[in-house]
């Protein structure tokens, strides 16, 4: 393969700077894999992406059942479940007894602290209102 008229530039010909260009690109697409795969990692961590880990600090949110109020897909038993956004999600980390605070039949709310991880909310604190 030849390469253009001028084949030298500062000195070296077309053929090693193409090599040198070459070399470049898999080097930089190597570095950006790396720091992809760091975050995934860090993510993985957490069990959840960046994209739907969200914290909650003593915040009131709508409570209830979560296979008799919200109908979440899946759930085959009574268990808590909150609203968080425009989504119902199950809760994990407290005890609530669901039939005592009439949470099969209706909503309430709930003072509660904790993070989101992809559907299920992990509670550190959930006080009924």
């Amino acid at each position: 393969m030849e390469g253009p008229e001028n084949p030298t530039r500062n000195g070296q010909t077309w053929k090693a700077n193409m090599m040198k260009t070459l070399w470049i690109i898999p080097i930089g697409a190597a570095l950006a894999l790396g720091a992809c795969a760091q975050n995934t990692e860090t993510a993985q961590d957490t069990g959840a992406t960046p994209s739907t880990l969200v914290s909650l600090s003593s915040e009131t949110v709508e409570v209830g059942c979560g296979k008799c109020v919200y109908d979440i897909p899946g759930v085959t038993s009574c268990v808590l479940a909150a609203k968080i956004g425009d989504h119902a999600v199950l809760v994990t980390g407290a005890e609530v007894e669901l039939r005592d605070h009439g949470l099969c039949e209706d909503t309430g709310t709930a003072l509660v602290s904790g993070r989101l991880e992809g559907d299920t909310f992990v509670a550190t604190t959930v006080e009924m209102q």
